[in-house]
């Protein structure tokens, strides 16, 4: 079972929490223990469960105290999960812990913690369980940290859908939190810890108790509706499980508890993608849906969050976002000859010619810009023919006045005798 080591809400150990009732208090690293079976239980004399053999203490909060055992007749090793303080517990701590065993039986799910058996030993209820040793999801993806989106959407697609299974079956967890995810052999999440859960028409919870841990404690059980929370309120506690592995840091914060409740009902969470920058925004929207104040705008069940993890993860890049590169510039498809000489869009004149029926006689227009290209180098011509003639009759007139005057000249000259 889940390892717990926090004090209970209320006591001497977390005078925090005595402003309000908190069934369960922050959650804090477990420390395995290897101090006596029995005493724990709140008697004198050792105890014992016909066929099973108590091998010590794993884990220990205030719904239980869970010790390592081995089936004698099967031979194999489960988890025994025992009331604490049994002799002074109250008749309805009894009946929530019997209930837990019957919840938990309820649901048939490779991601759900299975149980063997429950019953009494020198009347201390104790519950049989699957024995998962492979750490804890607060283990896998530590808290201060952003992981790898994809591989934090793997692990919580799984473990939404075991909590689905719990909401088909009218269950609701009302206690989701990274140490309540354990993982088996094969690395495969399972959720633990129903000892909070509420199944449909029948609930053991005061209306006016908030139960639940604060950091994961949706708006409705942190005004203290516990016995109302439905689906949405592990929808709420899933959001936050994914804040925190994909950004490193908690959605709300305090110092104290009660600010803390206060934020929860009160504040908007910062945006995921201001811790940080690298995550897809298909992933922010998931938990900004998941953590909506108003029950009635987060998804409906857990299977609906599964869903849209699926899709994300399916759709999005598993490494951290690379700028893209920029894309080549289209090249110019050349332009046909055809293309270039005839107008791609008709003239309107045209158009309205067209429209009644008028022929436009282009032939016509073709031939009259031959005819002026005709008139303009026959001109050219006759400018040509008159400078040249213009030219010797020029030159004709200088020559016939250079003649002239030699004749005069030699005319003048003496002739000796």
């Amino acid at each position: 079972m889940a390892p717990e080591n926090a004090p209970r809400a209320g006591t001497a150990a977390d005078p925090s929490s005595a402003a309000i009732p908190i069934d369960t208090a922050v959650p804090g690293e477990s420390t395995p223990m290897a101090s006596s079976p029995y005493v724990h239980s709140g008697l004198a004399q050792p105890l014992s469960i016909p066929g099973y053999e108590l091998m010590g203490i794993i884990g220990k909060g205030g719904m239980g105290v869970v010790h390592k055992a081995r089936q004698v007749w099967l031979n194999r090793l489960v988890a025994v999960k025992f009331l604490p303080n049994a002799t002074a517990a109250e008749p309805g701590q009894v009946k929530r812990f019997l209930a837990e065993a019957q919840v938990v039986a309820a649901i048939r799910h490779p991601h759900v913690i299975d149980v063997y058996d429950f019953g009494e030993t020198a009347g201390v209820p104790f519950i049989v369980m699957e024995l998962l040793e492979k750490g804890t999801l607060a283990e896998r993806f530590p808290l201060g940290t952003a992981h790898d989106p994809a591989a934090v959407a793997t692990v919580m697609t799984k473990i939404a859908r075991g909590v689905a299974a719990a909401h088909e079956g009218g269950i609701v967890h009302r206690d989701l939190k990274p140490a309540n995810v354990l993982f088996d052999r094969a690395g495969e999440p399972k959720v633990v810890d129903f000892g909070l859960a509420k199944r449909e028409n029948s609930d053991l919870t005061q209306s006016t108790t908030s139960m639940g841990t604060p950091f994961y404690m949706s708006p409705e059980q942190a005004k203290g509706k516990s016995k109302h929370a439905g689906p949405q309120a592990d929808v709420w506690s899933l959001g936050v499980m994914l804040y925190e592995q994909m950004t490193g840091r908690r959605p709300f914060e305090a110092e104290h508890q009660f600010e803390l409740l206060i934020n929860i009902v009160t504040k908007a969470p910062p945006s995921p993608r201001d811790h940080n920058r690298y995550l897809p925004e298909i992933y922010e929207r998931i938990i900004l849906k998941c953590l909506a104040k108003k029950p009635t705008d987060r998804y409906t069940t857990a299977l609906e969050l599964s869903k849209a993890l699926e899709a994300a993860r399916r759709g999005v890049p598993t490494a951290a976002p690379v700028p893209p590169k920029p894309a080549p510039k289209p090249k110019a498809k050349p332009i046909p000859v055809a293309e270039r000489l005839v107008p791609l869009t008709p003239v309107p004149v045209a158009e309205e010619i067209v429209a009644e029926d008028i022929p436009v006689v282009r032939p016509r227009r073709q031939k009259r810009s031959w005819l002026r290209a005709f008139a303009r180098r026959l001109g050219r011509l006759v400018l040509f023919v008159v400078g040249v003639l213009l030219a010797g009759f020029l030159a004709l007139v200088v020559i016939g006045m250079a003649g002239r005057s030699s004749s005069s000249s030699f005319g003048s000259i003496p002739v000796k005798k």
